[in-house]
């Protein structure tokens, strides 16, 4: 009966010696399989760090938190791959293991997918707000050119005695067959208008009468000449109003 014992016990150790073999091997896979999973999810951070750059400081929060996430999900995959190694045998628990790691990789992708939907998100946005903004300047910076050309209106009316002859002149000149007008200028260009007087009569041959009137709401070098038919309004302020307006309605056709 000596013999057969020692077979058996020779078979039993050459099975265990098999099976010890087949759970090296197979924890040898598992671990290749492990780190193949951190490659590719070390990757594809690398690849949304790149675009993370660009992330305001909300996304980059939530950024953070999924990568913190995806670290703890890494390090849960790794625990049920060695706690799978003393239970290799178990068909079962094999399955498991491969589903698991499947599932893994979906769900990192899925978090990968995730966030780059959040970075163009916040992309678009960056683009519409920049849009705003320049929009914005446009409208800035036409105030400007108006304040910048009304200060060298006001510089030159300062310095020219002859503008308010020729606002007053322009504005006449559309004057059609009236025999008397009002024409309303600012104090200081009282005198020059009314010195000129002569000169606005010879514009329109119907004139039999002008009445100039100094009036503070007038801005210097501009008028209101009024007449039985309606005002004309040749003021400074109301110039620089029509630019103004003409200008905007140009941009906002060119958005």
């Amino acid at each position: 009966m000596g013999p057969p014992v020692v077979v058996e016990a020779m078979a039993d150790e050459e099975s265990k010696a098999r099976t010890f073999s087949l759970l090296s091997v197979r924890q040898k896979q598992l671990e290749e399989q492990v780190l193949l999973i951190e490659k590719k999810k070390a990757s594809l951070e690398e690849e949304v760090l790149v675009l993370a750059g660009q992330m305001d400081k909300k996304a980059r929060e939530k950024y953070d938190e999924r990568v913190r996430e995806g670290e703890a999900k890494k390090e849960e995959l790794i625990g049920e791959g060695r706690a799978g190694r003393d239970a290799v045998l178990d068909e079962g628990r094999k399955e498991g293991c491969e589903i698991g790691r499947k599932e893994g990789q979906a769900e990192g992708l899925n978090e990968i997918r995730l966030i780059s939907s959040k970075l163009e998100e916040v992309l678009n946005s960056a683009v519409t707000e920049r849009q705003k903004i320049l929009e914005e300047a446009k409208g800035d910076i036409i105030s400007l050119v108006k304040f910048i050309t009304g200060k060298v209106i006001k510089k030159q009316v300062s310095e020219d005695e002859e503008v308010i002859v020729r606002v007053v002149s322009g504005a006449i000149a559309k004057i059609l067959e009236e025999k008397k007008i009002t024409v309303r200028v600012h104090p200081d260009d009282y005198n020059i208008a009314e010195s000129r007087r002569g000169e606005f009569f010879s514009i329109v041959n119907s004139l039999d009468q002008i009445d100039f009137i100094m009036d503070k709401r007038i801005d210097r070098g501009g008028c209101i000449i009024e007449t039985a038919f309606g005002n004309i309004d040749a003021r400074i302020s109301s110039q620089l109003d029509f630019i103004d307006m003409e200008l905007r309605r140009s941009v906002k056709g060119d958005l």
